[in-house]
């Protein structure tokens, strides 16, 4: 009959059920969604990872790990110096 099929892009049109925290990925005939890194879940429904609590973070073994949306922070304990993912003693505190 002439007609042509072309593939409905869900994801430029908006017309995906993607959450907001989630990137939308144009499939033949469908879509898929896939939560963004700092998150978990279906990509339907996606929740704050706790990186500090699931242990996936790289903070030193001497610094503190405190939970943010979408990500984490590390600060090095009284005592030591650094960035939080590297720490040494702070030899003017320490001695």
């Amino acid at each position: 009959d002439g007609q042509v099929c072309r593939d409905v892009d869900e994801c430029m049109d908006g017309s995906h059920e993607c959450n907001s925290l989630a990137t939308c990925k144009n499939t033949l005939g469908s879509y898929s969604c896939s939560c963004i890194d700092g998150f978990h879940g279906d990509g339907r429904f996606c929740f704050d990872t706790d990186e500090c609590i699931d242990g996936s973070h790289l903070c030193d073994p001497r610094a503190s790990c405190v939970n943010k949306h979408g990500s984490y922070s590390c600060s090095c304990r009284r005592g030591y110096v650094g960035n939080g993912r590297h720490c040494k003693g702070n030899y003017w505190i320490d001695n």
